[in-house]
């Protein structure tokens, strides 16, 4: 099972995934401040059966802005249950700015527009995978960009995938869903 959790305009959205399934009947997402108690805040349900890959996404809108931990208890039909890892939540503060993608769906090249309040405050622009698993940096400071930039698609199999603009303490300041065809 793949978990992650990161700040989208001041929202912890946590994601994780599972390769398949059998007897699952929920997923309860917990906070927690301490590591010592946890609250839920989400419950989602499962796919029950499955062989194949099932992509699971929770928001949550209140984080504590100095950051938490998150974790996923997975609960089978016969009451069993599975805890998975602790994600750690940095800072997580609301961000305005909002980057955009065009074209979207995009073919061999799209046009990433951070927007002049967004560029100034970004350190990195980063591909990402639908999991949000970095693929690669697009641009980083130093290596100069402005408010837009123009990303080469060409490597990149046909699929979903994230761009997302980088603060200089690593948080996600804004991210775009991406459709290569």
């Amino acid at each position: 099972m793949y978990e992650g959790v990161d700040c989208a305009d001041g929202q912890a959205l946590i994601e994780w995934s599972t390769g398949s399934e059998r007897g699952s009947s929920h997923f309860v997402v917990e906070r927690s401040d301490d590591r010592a108690e946890w609250k839920p805040i989400a419950q989602v349900g499962a796919a029950g059966m499955s062989s194949s890959l099932t992509e699971y996404m929770v928001m949550d809108p209140m984080p504590a802005s100095y950051g938490g931990y998150y974790r996923i208890r997975q609960v089978d039909a016969n009451g069993m249950e599975v805890i998975g890892s602790e994600m750690r939540l940095e800072a997580c503060k609301p961000y305005k700015a909002v980057l955009s993608l065009r074209p979207n769906p995009a073919g061999t090249e799209v046009q990433v527009d951070l927007g002049q309040a967004l560029s100034e405050a970004v350190s990195e622009v980063v591909l990402l995978d639908a999991m949000g698993r970095p693929l690669r940096v697009i641009a980083a400071e130093g290596i100069g960009f402005g408010p837009n930039l123009s990303v080469s698609l060409q490597t990149l199999e046909a699929g979903h995938y994230q761009i997302a603009a980088r603060g200089a303490d690593g948080i996600i300041l804004s991210r775009a869903s991406l459709v290569k065809e």
